[in-house]
């Protein structure tokens, strides 16, 4: 096995550039991958949905999956989607968008709003909120809900479409082992930094 080195590193995960498919393969097995892979909606270059090589790879590292925009993939078909409800009062976002779940058996429905400046239950806007980095890009606070309800405090998580960051700055907030891939240098650049600020913010609570 090939010795992989982390573009970057924390005390409680790993990111690496590359592409997942020769990056996977090299990894310890995982517990959990939860990620928002590309779905092919857009012109970015980055955009292209992931191969059938690509979920075998996921499937064959990880005991279970939690996958964003999975009815936009070749995945097995199933029940046991997690429908998550934005209650949006924004009339140009979707109100709901599909998780594909590999271990849950029946749909679920989670309420969680956001759309706009608004997180969770509260009908207060966040005028303050982080900037977003992607059109797509979901917000931590529900990345946060997904892990502790479908993971456990000593499973590890990866997250083989990392972008952004936002799974891995969830497990920070969480204390949970994360590994991230992407294979865009940029999105790692922008990764780095938004880790870093949450752990900086971390520190001081």
């Amino acid at each position: 096995m090939t010795v992989l080195k982390p573009y970057y590193e924390t005390e409680l995960g790993k990111l690496y550039h590359g592409d997942c498919l020769q990056i996977m393969p090299e990894l310890e097995p995982v517990d959990l991958v939860l990620t928002d892979p590309p779905y092919g909606i857009t012109n970015n270059k980055w955009d292209i949905i992931p191969t059938q090589k690509d979920f075998d790879e996921i499937f064959k590292i990880s005991n279970k999956q939690l996958i964003f925009g999975g009815h936009f993939m070749d995945l097995p078909k199933k029940d046991g989607w997690i429908v998550w409800n934005k209650m949006p009062f924004l009339k140009t976002t979707n109100e709901v968008e599909f998780i594909w779940t590999s271990f849950i058996k029946k749909n679920k429905l989670i309420n969680f709003r956001y759309a706009g400046n608004v997180v969770g239950n509260s009908k207060k806007p966040k005028y303050k909120r982080c900037k977003a980095y992607f059109t797509s890009e979901k917000p931590f606070e529900f990345i946060e809900l997904l892990i502790e309800k479908y993971s456990n405090i000593n499973e590890e998580i990866l997250d083989p479409y990392i972008g952004s960051g936002t799974t891995a700055i969830a497990c920070e907030r969480l204390n949970r082992k994360w590994i991230g891939i992407d294979k865009e240098e940029i999105h790692c650049e922008i990764a780095v930094k938004r880790i870093e600020l949450e752990r900086k913010q971390l520190k001081l609570f």
